[in-house]
């Protein structure tokens, strides 16, 4: 509940710096967890994001993990009924979810959640196969496997993605291996290999690509709490980064 109470305030703190930034950059922002502070005092709130800081400067519209499982199959989904050319940067900070082994079980329901779209039956359709052949490391008691094939990935939904002008995407920075931060459950132990490989890929297509896998261990255990989601020091550093490449893309904002 305070949750859902904050981004409501956030929400409308937005509303008034849209006005206020009528004239500058329009910026889409679409992201999973990731743009949430998930450790805050407050709760789960955005406050703390790059998102925020984003708002102060630009004309932001903005998606912080609308869904359970926040994917990039969401995001394109999402843009589908948008008009993009409208908007100068469009911003993705998805790609974990979709590429995170899982036990056999969590992609069912992870599938069952997104039940009547038609991009994710076209998904567990096209992947039905790949889903029969896991991998061989186990977690909670079963094998794992990712959402979608790099096959999927390559020729599905790159394409897509690249049709999308002036898209930045975030990738995942390392997972520091024997750490896992807040995170008590642990994770997959094929985590960081498989992340990375789906990343490369993106990273070998996309043009414009916010680089964390730059970070080295002691600056992930700092940026982050888990691996994966930020601490306020990591959030600053992300925007940094972001606006670095903001500049490049547009001139100076």
């Amino acid at each position: 509940m305070k949750a859902k109470i904050l981004s409501g305030i956030f929400k409308l703190c937005n509303q008034f710096l849209k006005l206020k930034n009528a004239k500058r950059r329009k910026i889409l922002v679409y992201t999973d967890s990731r743009g949430f502070n998930v450790v805050s005092k407050l709760g789960k709130t955005p406050f703390d994001s790059y998102i925020r800081t984003l708002a102060w400067n630009f004309n932001v519209e903005y998606y912080i993990c609308p869904e359970k499982y926040t994917t990039i199959i969401d995001f394109l989904e999402c843009v589908k009924n948008k008009d993009i050319r409208q908007y100068d940067i469009v911003l993705l900070h998805c790609g974990v979810v979709d590429f995170s082994p899982r036990p056999l079980s969590n992609i069912e329901k992870l599938l069952e959640s997104k039940r009547g779209s038609a991009a994710f039956e076209k998904l567990r359709t096209e992947n039905r196969s790949y889903y029969n052949q896991p991998y061989d490391v186990v977690y909670s008691g079963e094998k794992t496997v990712t959402l979608y094939s790099k096959e999927y990935l390559s020729n599905e939904v790159i394409p897509e993605l690249k049709q999308i002008k002036n898209l930045v995407w975030i990738n995942s920075n390392h997972f520091v291996k024997g750490w896992e931060g807040n995170f008590t459950k642990g994770r997959p132990a094929n985590i960081e290999k498989l992340v990375n490989e789906y990343d490369s890929l993106l990273m070998q297509n996309l043009a414009n690509v916010i680089d964390l896998k730059i970070w080295g261990e002691k600056e992930i255990m700092e940026n982050t709490i888990d691996n994966i989601h930020f601490t306020k020091k990591g959030f600053g550093q992300v925007y940094k980064l972001l606006h670095g490449k903001l500049e490049g893309i547009t001139g100076k904002l």
